[in-house]
């Protein structure tokens, strides 16, 4: 999962604020390390199958499958929508002629069943329209929320198999964020001094700097130390007035 993010980490930054994007360039000059997942009942693969276009579906396929070397999973769902359950049966078909496993997911747009009206104010509100006003701006029912596993299962009881590979490509997916620990550059400490000392220094530099004296000003103690936090001792070491200890 970490392999997977580094390498999509710099298309997210460099798009607009509020519109993190990864172009399909980009995603031809990953490599491997990667899964790919079709997308949303309006993704690519969704559209050219409903649209009936069936060799376009099988060229996407193939383009996903050139990319992330064959890793690549149909993305299947159930708002309780016919149409939506008829596209579902016509990839679940597609995928098993091409040879690829299927999951089941969920097109979250709020955490619970109540978040609907809530999520619909917001649609209005960027639409700058009423709730009245919005009609199919706004999604056709309240199945859009973080379903529990026994709704899931119920849901594709005719397909377990889609439900188990989504447990599995979650497992494969799962991390600790203690296992991000972050690449940190290499400074020339000076002899002598430790990291510590040197940061504070640079630091103490800095504000005499920028705010000139401070010597006679009441502080809070040292911000950038992790040890020994206490306000007394820190303004001790810095010989300036400790706050007044709550009487």
């Amino acid at each position: 999962m970490v392999s997977g993010f580094r390498p999509t980490a710099p298309g997210l930054w460099a798009a607009n604020r509020g519109r993190p994007r990864v172009t399909w360039d980009d995603l031809a000059g990953l490599g491997g390390g990667l899964l790919a997942l079709t997308g949303c009942p309006q993704g690519e693969l969704a559209r050219r199958v409903r649209a009936g276009d069936g060799r376009g579906a099988r060229e996407f396929l193939d383009f996903l499958r050139s990319i992330y070397a064959g890793y690549v999973a149909v993305e299947v769902w159930d708002h309780a929508l016919p149409e939506e359950r008829e596209l579902a049966d016509r990839l679940l078909e597609l995928a098993d002629r091409q040879g690829l496993m299927a999951v089941a997911t969920n097109d979250v747009h709020y955490a619970t069943p109540p978040g609907r009206i809530v999520h619909d104010v917001l649609t209005c509100l960027r639409q700058e329209v009423t709730l009245d006003e919005a009609g199919t701006r706004l999604r056709p029912n309240g199945e859009w929320y973080l379903k529990p596993p026994s709704v899931v299962w119920r849901r594709w009881r005719h397909r377990p198999d889609v439900v188990e590979n989504t447990l599995a490509l979650a497992a494969e997916c799962s991390f600790r964020l203690a296992d991000l620990s972050p690449s940190m550059p290499g400074f020339h400490v000076p002899p002598g001094m430790t990291r510590q000392e040197f940061l504070e220094s640079l630091v103490w530099k800095g504000a005499l700097e920028r705010y000139g004296g401070v010597s006679g000003q009441r502080r809070n103690g040292d911000p950038i130390r992790v040890a020994d936090p206490s306000p007394a001792r820190t303004a001790r070491r810095r010989e300036v007035p400790a706050p007044d200890e709550p009487r």
